[in-house]
């Protein structure tokens, strides 16, 4: 210490005098300070330590204090009485004892409101990973949280964190808690969960696993989602070549009407277009179902052999005559009950010719000519293909003609398309470098 600045140490006597540090606790903040330490008498009362609390913290001279005694790391007892000698206020006097001072918990502040909490919420923090459900490459973000935290206090954080509104995210547990980082979601978490933090993870009372979840962002409030149906389904255009996938959120007791309209208010259509929703099974329409169906009754849950598919109403298709009727029509190559591509329905007349037939089909799927000429047509009963060779032959109704709307299609005669599915035509090899030979 340079010349002239030496002070005289304060005067210390070990029987009657004690090393009292102080920290002091902002509930606002949730922020606990170190402002110093002083000498106190053991004799004195507890409370002629408050005017140098309040100096040490810049409290108002007057500002009613509560006082806490920290006990070991972590844990801190309540002084109550003010007026006790500090020998008989603290647990085990002795130099080091530390002070833990505040003002009021304010009824404003909900979450750590004393000292008591902080140290309670410190012992119980956990790291939780949250990662976005729909990016793969998503590293995650990591927050340090309570296991005491509620479900509106982890979305609360977690939206402060991302930008956004705790109310325009959902979260979900992961199915498995391995030690990789990137696992599946299970299913979606409700709003509603009154469990903790530690309830949900639970899996994770023995083990080190880093503990992760899952969110996503939402473009309607979680509340309303969850008075929702979720149901994903294909959207096909007036081609029969571009696919669009959707995720759409109708009411849970709606009808198909309300699926489509929901659909169209993602979707960018003709004034006046009308929608309708099939089932699609092993690349065949099965169900056309009516706009009065009720949607509790459809499941969504896609599968490698099962879909739903929203198409707009072609206009020729909107009324069905009596000698009219809507055939089923699917691709496939050789063995009819392997298909593939995009089933359409297709308006046939009675006694109307099979070359008609043909003529508007290609113009349909927009076939060239040359390749259009190698297709072969079948009537297929089940997974018996009665092929068309003579193209002067007319529709006949009474061969084909059943119920379509609301009925399952599985057993109905359809029209196959034989051809070849170029979309599983081996493809040039990607290296057709030599190979390069290394002498020793």
């Amino acid at each position: 210490m340079p010349c002239g600045t030496a002070t005289a140490l304060q005067q210390y006597d070990p029987d009657s005098d004690v090393l009292v540090l102080f920290k002091y606790y902002d509930p606002k903040g949730r922020c606990l300070t170190y402002v110093g330490h002083v000498f106190a008498k053991l004799k004195e009362p507890l409370s002629h330590l408050f005017p140098e609390m309040r100096r040490r913290a810049g409290l108002p001279a007057d500002a009613e204090l509560l006082v806490h005694e920290e006990v070991c790391p972590g844990s801190v007892n309540v002084l109550a009485d003010h007026d006790k000698a500090l020998e008989a206020a603290l647990d085990s006097p002795d130099d080091g004892d530390i002070l833990v001072f505040q003002l009021p918990p304010s009824p404003r502040v909900l979450h750590l409101p004393t000292a008591a909490d902080y140290f309670n919420d410190l012992t119980q923090r956990t790291e939780v990973t949250f990662i976005d459900r729909n990016s793969n490459s998503d590293h995650g973000v990591t927050l340090e949280l309570s296991e005491k935290t509620t479900y509106s206090q982890v979305a609360a954080a977690v939206a402060e964190c991302l930008g956004t509104q705790p109310e325009m995210l959902q979260f979900f547990r992961p199915k498995s808690y391995h030690t990789t980082f990137r696992e599946s979601p299970d299913q979606p978490l409700k709003s509603t969960f009154d469990g903790t933090l530690k309830d949900l993870f639970l899996y994770f009372h023995k083990t080190r696993t880093p503990k992760k979840m899952f969110y996503q962002r939402l473009k309607i409030p979680i509340k309303e989602l969850e008075s929702k149906a979720v149901f994903k389904c294909v959207y096909v255009d007036a081609s029969y070549k571009e696919e669009k996938e959707l995720v759409v959120y109708p009411n849970q007791n709606g009808s198909v009407a309300d699926l489509c309209t929901e659909v169209k208010s993602q979707l960018e259509l003709r004034d006046g277009a009308r929608l309708r929703l099939l089932e699609i099974s092993n690349h065949r329409i099965t169900t056309v179902f009516r706009d009065d169906s009720e949607l509790r009754n459809i499941s969504s849950n896609f599968s490698t052999t099962r879909s739903y598919r929203v198409e707009e109403l072609p206009e020729d298709q909107i009324e069905i005559g009596p000698n009219e009727t809507l055939l089923p029509v699917a691709h496939f190559h050789r063995e009819p009950y392997s298909c593939f591509g995009i089933p359409f329905l297709l308006k046939i007349k009675n006694g109307e010719p099979f070359s008609e037939v043909k003529v508007r089909i290609q113009k349909m799927l927009d076939v060239p000519e040359k390749e259009y000429e190698k297709w072969k047509f079948a009537v297929v009963f089940h997974t018996r293909a009665e092929y068309i060779d003579n193209e002067s032959l007319s529709v006949n109704l009474e061969q084909l003609r059943s119920p379509v709307i609301g009925v399952h299609l599985q057993t109905r005669p359809w029209l196959g398309l034989d051809h070849v599915n170029k979309s599983t035509k081996s493809r040039p090899k990607a290296f057709t470098e030599k190979a390069i030979k290394i002498h020793n």
